[in-house]
């Protein structure tokens, strides 16, 4: 069995939105309309999605929906596993639960002891409470390389960066990186595309884009473009190129084209 890199689809197909996954497709998985727009499979955050505005991807500081930045490389396994096992059970840290699925189409990666280096994708995850043992489904065909053991090896979880993707916030601060524009609004929690490249309508902040310039990500306003700043060392968003102008929006704060170019 073969798996694409992309799948292709009709237009208006970037406009599902629902409740369980599209298609059954992974995080982040790509889809491409028949002008070449590409979209990201995502999940929205516990807040809706509106149209037009531009989101950002989970930032994966820390495990999104817990509190506990060992989850990122510091926990050490439940139980031994074989060579080949699929299902791993893990000792989560001791300050956060995790609830069922949050890591679905995540990394699970060895930080210490043999194996290390090796990661692997998580399928599915039980719920467990802090402290306590949680069970991973690994992706057929991705079971473990190398054995791992209860005393000694130590492992990282981190969420697919397209789950919990958030709105872009009206300030300096880069909390993750740019994950596109919503092509229609989708309920808190649902299932969606993201569009990563080619035109699509985006909201304009209150500076004056000009067609055929480079635009970023607004430090004024929440989901907005705005004016390139090369070189801004106070606000990375302003001074990274992720499109350009393709149609000036009529005023301040209003919806425009831009031609994104993420990927």
């Amino acid at each position: 069995m073969s798996f694409p890199n992309y799948i292709y689809r009709k237009y208006g197909d970037e406009k599902v939105a629902q409740s369980a996954k599209i298609g059954s497709l992974p995080l982040g998985a790509r889809m491409i309309l028949p002008t070449g727009e590409v979209f990201a499979h995502a999940q929205m955050s516990a807040t809706a999605a509106v149209a037009g505005n531009l989101y950002q991807l989970n930032s994966l500081a820390v495990v999104a929906g817990t509190a506990d930045a060992d989850m990122i490389n510091n926990m050490g396994m439940a139980a031994s596993a074989a060579i080949g096992a699929t299902t791993l059970s893990v000792t989560l840290a001791g300050t956060a639960a995790a609830s069922k699925d949050l890591f679905e189409d995540g990394i699970l990666f060895v930080a210490d002891s043999a194996g290390q280096g090796l990661s692997y994708r998580i399928k599915s995850n039980g719920s467990a409470a802090a402290g306590s043992a949680c069970s991973f489904t690994l992706y057929p065909g991705d079971g473990l390389k190398v054995a791992v053991v209860a005393s000694s090896t130590k492992v990282g979880i981190r969420q697919s960066a397209f789950k919990n993707i958030t709105i872009t916030t009206a300030d300096t601060a880069t909390v993750g990186p740019v994950a596109g524009v919503m092509p229609v609004a989708a309920s808190a929690s649902f299932y969606c595309w993201v569009q990563r490249s080619g035109l699509v309508a985006g909201l304009n902040d209150n500076t004056t884009l000009i067609v055929g310039e480079p635009v970023g990500v607004s430090a004024q306003l929440a989901g907005a473009f705005g004016v390139l700043v090369p070189g801004a060392t106070a606000s990375v968003k302003r001074s990274t190129q992720i499109g350009w102008c393709a149609n000036v929006a009529a005023a301040s704060a209003k919806y425009g084209l831009v031609h994104l170019n993420l990927e």
